[in-house]
């Protein structure tokens, strides 16, 4: 999954493009194979984690 930075104009905006840049890693980490095995599934719990402790802060 692809990410780029420099788009976002608001405060906090280095912020929340760290926030996403460590969900894409954890994506392609936790999707690289077709049968996840442990770490994979710690990458997927640690994603799911972030995006519910920050769905609703993300300006952009």
């Amino acid at each position: 999954m692809g990410f780029m930075r420099g788009f976002a104009d608001h405060a906090g905006r280095e912020h929340d493009a760290d926030r996403m840049q460590l969900c894409c890693r954890l994506i392609d980490g936790a999707t690289a194979d077709i049968y996840p095995d442990e770490r994979a599934r710690r990458m997927l719990s640690l994603l799911f984690k972030v995006l519910e402790q920050n769905i609703t802060k993300w300006d952009d």
